[in-house]
């Protein structure tokens, strides 16, 4: 895009962001680098396709009660279902986030897919690939999709390898993510699979810095060789790991209602992303899991600069850092 398209860009979106625009804010391109691609789309959608009520997501006064409602309240009515039904849902879901992506003017998305679904398609890791392949092919129309490759860090290290090194050859998966409770499992198993995933030039990601603190963000980056964090915002406890960080480039996808919505952040304007802004992280702002947390990317900037804590200017540049990559 020539520099006079993008100030134009830019300056429609500022527009919008003052007016309270949201349609507006929608239209302009954007990035959701941090998107659990079963979780982005909008929870009514996903009851539509259910054809029946399924529980709201409450006030969650820990991540143990987050972590119950997606993997146990969301899913009980997919107990005792044969496989060809799970599967069924689960491409539902990648497709309703797609379409979410696609209403908030997202360009770019690195949806994450569980390690584990190849079970669900029989060990078959063609015949994954191939499914949802086909759901990028008609949900993903103008956006470049990058499936990104995700592991839950409790799962012990044989099973890591088994499930992870040989969907990592497929060439499907674009970036790899470890994620969940940070203070779960070692960093130490899961260096075999990052650095085979450095040597095929797939993108390296670690939640990190959501429940542990700023030392634990820099550890993690070292340990792993990170290219991006996700979350990342504990980092604002300490200069000199935020130092490191700008000095290094490693980007940092923050979701600022994911965080307080999980009581990491008391609210937008006080959001350790301003503590990150003012010291020169590389951030980009994306959205988790916005059908638990029912906020969509757009969404994110608008709460943010509603807040009073941001200029337009500076989201903006956040908007504009993400697509530059």
């Amino acid at each position: 895009m020539d520099k006079h398209a993008r100030t134009e860009e830019s300056g429609a979106f500022i527009k919008a962001l003052h007016e309270g625009d949201r349609a507006g804010v929608m239209k302009a391109p954007k990035t959701d680098l941090h998107n659990h691609g079963l979780l982005g789309g909008k929870l009514e959608e996903y009851q539509d396709f259910c054809g029946h009520p399924l529980p709201r997501p409450g006030e969650f006064k820990d991540f143990q009660e987050f972590d119950r409602y997606i993997l146990v309240d969301l899913i009980r009515h997919l107990d005792d279902k044969p496989v060809s039904v799970i599967q069924e849902h689960i491409l539902q879901l990648f497709a309703l986030t797609l379409r979410s992506a696609r209403r908030n003017g997202v360009v770019i998305i690195e949806p994450s897919l569980d390690c584990g679904f190849i079970d669900t398609f029989g060990g078959d890791s063609a015949a994954m690939t191939r499914a949802f392949t086909n759901v990028i092919e008609l949900e993903g129309g103008g956006i470049d999709v990058r499936p990104e490759l995700g592991v839950a860090r409790q799962m012990p290290r044989a099973e890591i390898e088994r499930l992870v090194l040989p969907q990592l050859e497929s060439g499907f998966f674009k970036s790899l993510d470890i994620y969940s409770d940070e203070r779960l499992g070692e960093l130490a198993d899961l260096v075999r699979v990052f650095k085979r995933a450095g040597e095929l030039g797939i993108k390296k990601k670690a939640h990190a810095g959501e429940l542990r603190d700023a030392d634990f963000v820099r550890q993690s980056v070292e340990t792993l060789g990170l290219d991006a964090v996700q979350h990342g915002i504990a980092a604002a406890q300490s200069p000199e790991v935020m130092r490191w960080l700008s000095e290094r480039g490693t980007l940092l996808n923050v979701c600022p209602t994911s965080n307080i919505k999980l009581k990491r952040a008391a609210d937008y304007r006080s959001h350790p992303l301003r503590t990150l802004i003012d010291n020169s992280v590389r951030l980009s702002i994306a959205s988790d899991d916005a059908l638990v947390f029912e906020s969509e990317v757009s969404d994110e900037y608008l709460h943010l600069f509603s807040s009073g804590g941001y200029a337009a200017h500076e989201l903006d540049d956040i908007r504009l850092a993400g697509l530059a990559g």
